[in-house]
């Protein structure tokens, strides 16, 4: 980096804009009718992501997955036609996997039963990227990561929680991981 100028690699004129990446969580609803009426808060905020995205323009999402391959398939399945009605079918997502997948096939296992459904199919291909899908233990396991050129040609595939060395970036770079996931909450990154 001795030859990197951070001034020289920033626009001259700063954007006055961002885009924003809503998280929905595995139980999150979907549309305000999901959510029953003694749980609606009087707020005046969105509890559904209708709501959400009518009220703030959200295109970008982060899934969160994890509750096994035939429910993540049928939760996949029921975001794509969701997305279908409420975006037609243009978002661009990425999958967290929450570290809930012994291995990368059956992950891969899950996004082709996706993908039967034509709907499915057409949220596969909007996958930016995935994020650990593998527990923290497994990461870096040859067996465990056996299907990451088959996956990767899905999405790139990137280490989240499994960057807790020096040299975990390394390491994944050297199994065909594509990147890990840089966040605030992860403080001063090496």
């Amino acid at each position: 980096l001795a030859a990197w100028d951070l001034a020289a690699s920033l626009p001259e004129t700063p954007t006055d804009a961002i885009e924003v990446r809503h998280t929905i969580g595995m139980d999150d609803p979907l549309r305000i009718e999901d959510v029953k009426p003694m749980d609606r808060a009087d707020d005046g905020f969105p509890q559904a992501l209708d709501e959400d995205i009518e009220r703030y323009g959200v295109r970008r999402f982060k899934v969160k997955i994890g509750a096994g391959e035939e429910e993540d398939a049928r939760r996949l399945t029921e975001l794509a036609a969701f997305f279908e009605s409420a975006l037609d079918g243009q978002p661009t997502i990425t999958l967290d996997g929450n570290e809930r997948y012994a291995d990368l096939a059956s992950f891969l296992s899950m996004l082709e039963a996706t993908a039967r459904d034509p709907l499915g199919a057409r949220l596969v291909e909007r996958i930016a990227f995935i994020e650990q899908p593998l527990g923290r233990a497994a990461t870096f396991d040859l067996d465990a990561t056996a299907a990451m050129s088959d996956l990767s040609v899905l999405a790139p595939v990137v280490i989240d929680e499994a960057d807790g060395h020096v040299d975990a970036f390394t390491r994944a770079i050297a199994l065909g991981y594509r990147g890990v996931s840089i966040k605030n909450c992860k403080g001063v990154f090496r």
